[in-house]
């Protein structure tokens, strides 16, 4: 009996969400270069997330710094984190304001760990006794 010819397994993590990521709507690689040009110093990072392929970027120190001045005193956390993710997220082009609110309720939220995880404020593993 013979076999049905299939797709190469993935070898690795990156090549099991880089299939993944193809049945998902993505932003025209034009789009992508051009925000690479806009923000030099960012690494783009895309992530599915209940169903949705989203793209973001990390931040640097001084920009993350000048966020955190911006924000008038008491302003809800909530807020703040929506401008977090206004501020970071390019992929879907539309997902601001409203949105954010609307939608399920731990995108925004993920979306902001990994925002900040891949900025450098968590570790990305343990530490170890040297």
């Amino acid at each position: 009996m013979k076999k049905k010819a299939t797709a190469a397994e993935p070898e690795t993590m990156e090549e099991a969400a880089a299939q993944l990521f193809q049945s998902f709507t993505q932003p025209p690689k034009e789009k992508l270069e051009d925000w690479k040009v806009r923000y030099p110093n960012a690494d783009f990072l895309g992530v599915v997330i209940a169903g949705e392929f989203y793209v973001y970027r990390t931040l640097g120190r001084d920009e993350y710094l000048a966020f955190q001045q911006s924000i008038p005193e008491g302003v809800t956390t909530q807020a703040v984190e929506q401008k977090l993710v206004e501020l970071s997220v390019f992929w879907p082009e539309d997902y601001r304001g409203d949105k954010i609110g609307i939608g399920k309720a731990g995108i925004s939220e993920t979306l902001i760990e990994l925002i900040m995880m891949n900025s450098g404020f968590q570790p990305q593993s343990p530490s170890i006794k040297l």
